[in-house]
């Protein structure tokens, strides 16, 4: 699963995604996940009316390991945070998904 990535890596490892190869031959990697790209995805399965409770699960997992990471790689998993933790807290309740302990990093952070 890509939320296997160590958001902490700049490319995902090969063996969790493999790398294709542009038009020109050059090969693409793929970057972990930032707290941007989680909303994004969140919030298409919300406006396509797909609850899917396994998938947001495995958000916020992937979400709170990051952010319990060390200062600088927590950072760059959240990116701006005035933008990022409310647009994630939203699209959570948005798609009727409660877990505390995601609602309380989310506060602490």
């Amino acid at each position: 699963s890509l939320f296997d990535a160590d958001v902490a890596d700049p490319e995902i490892d090969a063996k969790l995604c493999a790398p294709t190869t542009s038009r020109s031959g050059r090969l693409v990697q793929v970057a972990p996940f930032r707290l941007q790209d989680l909303v994004q995805l969140c919030r298409s399965l919300v406006s396509l009316k797909r609850f899917d409770e396994e998938f947001f699960n495995d958000v916020a997992d992937y979400m709170i390991a990051s952010l319990k990471r060390p200062p600088e790689v927590a950072d760059k998993f959240l990116g701006n945070p005035f933008h990022t933790l409310p647009q994630i807290a939203e699209v959570f309740v948005k798609a009727h998904f409660f877990r505390s302990d995601a609602f309380e990093i989310l506060k602490l952070t």
